[in-house]
């Protein structure tokens, strides 16, 4: 059991770490932080908008780090609000067309990126990882 665990936890410390060196490493080039690829891509992916207590959950940030990371890309012209006379937690986020353009890059880097991570797994293999990363979470979450 604990050589599972200790597989298991550097496993997936090491992939995530992987993961942050791409995303800085790549958002360097437009002068961001690996910090700010979630949000671009979730307001990206949904440009009717969204509100910032659901980029904390789609970005599974807290509030002070999602809050950190619209006012950048806000000052940047990246993103913008319905603020106005609202309170900051009920407005509404939207990607600007500039936003939008680097959304389209970054995405390109992400599929690149995803194609290349799992270039040699076949397709069943990669619905099994999924699978079974989804029951790992599901059992991890009956713990808390």
């Amino acid at each position: 059991m604990l050589e599972r665990f200790e597989k298991f936890t550097q496993s997936i410390g090491t992939a995530y770490k992987y993961i942050g060196k791409i995303k800085s490493n790549h958002m360097s080039s437009f002068d961001l932080k690996g910090s700010h690829v979630m949000c671009i891509f979730f307001l990206g992916r949904n440009p009717e908008g969204l509100k910032a207590n659901q980029l904390c959950e789609l970005c599974q940030e807290d509030k002070g780090a999602v809050s950190k990371t619209l006012n950048t890309l806000k000052k940047r012209g990246l993103v913008e609000s319905s603020a106005g006379r609202l309170r900051k937690y009920r407005a509404v986020y939207k990607i600007t067309q500039e936003g939008m353009n680097v959304f389209n890059k970054v995405t390109v880097i992400i599929e690149d990126a995803v194609k290349k991570c799992s270039d040699d797994l076949t397709e069943e293999e990669r619905s099994t990882f999924y699978s079974v990363l989804d029951k790992i979470i599901a059992n991890l979450s009956k713990i808390m």
